[in-house]
């Protein structure tokens, strides 16, 4: 069979985008962990009926409310507030790691191209680059989506057909990403079935034999750098993100 060609290849993530994911992984480890600590922290003030102020709660000059615990209920406080702000900064460390990875090699010119969907930032774009790979080893949108269970699913009994909700099967850190992307560009609707005409523009950009040369853009206003491009034409209406 081997000498026939008859048994399929199998494609092996080189070692750039293995450490990639390993470190796309790390930080998305490090956001549970924070989201949990600010979920237990969100549960004593509410457990007291203590009120906080709005916008970007538990920072050290909005927490005066502490001084309202006493016992172990404030030293467990003290002890998670302490774990936020370490696991904050090494989200922090690592964004900055990915932000220094996307201009360069190999990474770089790739991510001129999905910086110019709306909603994309770096962490989308290098979470999609990481687990998306090589581009060319999908036929087509339809493969890529199918990928990153986005399609919708079907049960189907004799000739009788009924839809269901996506898949959700494939890279669930890919599927996040095109959602969330989705998400923060302004789409409205089901970010599920909605998302994949973004994931479609991913493999057009990324794709080798669509993608467009670099050129100054003259009418995506977020975009007017001579050393990006759009593939959009004239009147698409961005929005700036």
């Amino acid at each position: 069979m081997l000498a026939a060609n008859l048994v399929p290849t199998v494609w092996v993530p080189p070692k750039e985008v293995r450490e990639l994911r390993q470190l796309i992984s790390q930080r998305r480890r490090l956001v549970g962990m924070h989201t949990q600590v600010v979920n237990r922290m969100h549960s004593v003030s509410h457990r007291h009926h203590l009120g906080h102020p709005r916008g970007k709660r538990f920072q050290e000059k909005d927490m005066g409310w502490r001084e309202k615990l006493e016992g172990m209920e404030r030293f467990q406080l003290d002890l998670d507030l302490e774990t936020k702000q370490y696991l904050q900064g090494q989200i922090e460390r690592i964004t900055g790691e990915l932000r220094r990875m996307s201009h360069e090699e190999p990474w770089a010119e790739q991510m001129l191209y999905l910086m110019q969907i709306p909603g994309f930032g770096v962490v989308t774009g290098m979470t999609v680059l990481a687990a998306i790979g090589d581009v060319s080893r999908f036929e087509s949108p339809k493969k890529l989506a199918s990928y990153s269970g986005l399609v919708p699913g079907v049960e189907q009994s004799g000739v009788k057909l009924r839809g269901k909700g996506i898949t959700k099967e494939g890279r669930r850190d890919l599927r996040w990403a095109i959602q969330s992307s989705w998400t923060n560009g302004g789409g409205s609707g089901p970010a599920s079935g909605e998302s994949r005409p973004v994931l479609e523009k991913a493999f057009r950009y990324l794709g080798t034999t669509h993608a467009p040369q670099p050129g100054f853009c003259g009418h995506c206003p977020a975009f007017a750098d001579p050393g990006l491009v759009c593939v959009d034409p004239p009147g698409t209406v961005w929005a700036l993100f």
